[in-house]
């Protein structure tokens, strides 16, 4: 879980163990405290990673969008209202493809949050 390239494998395999067993079970084990407070850091290093990702898609898309306005190149769009509903649905569009993500983060947040309380 110390680099990128192994977070995702890394992460599954933790959500997996947090969601395979309840919190009074995981308090019992020897030393949870200490591998949930080393856990915590990638985690939350990672998480930031994948936000600043999405971050750059958004400009990414703005930028698109903007280089076809100035070249002139037709997309579909017939004024400006549309281009604008254009880049609420892609980011929409790609804040739903990452919801799923999110929400695995978020209860694995809980889960080890639960443990650190009752530790």
């Amino acid at each position: 879980n110390t680099t990128a390239r192994n977070a995702p494998a890394a992460q599954a395999l933790l959500l997996a163990l947090l969601q395979s067993f309840r919190v009074e079970e995981l308090c019992k084990c020897s030393d949870i405290k200490a591998v949930v407070e080393a856990l915590v850091p990638y985690t939350e290093r990672h998480f930031e990673r994948l936000e600043e990702a999405l971050q750059r898609t958004y400009a990414l898309d703005f930028t698109l969008h903007a280089m076809r306005d100035a070249l002139g190149a037709d997309d579909g769009a017939d004024d400006d209202a549309e281009m604008l509903a254009w880049g609420i649905d892609t980011a929409g569009a790609l804040a739903v493809r990452s919801e799923g993500e999110e929400e695995e983060e978020e209860e694995e947040r809980v889960k080890v949050q639960e443990v650190e309380e009752r530790v």
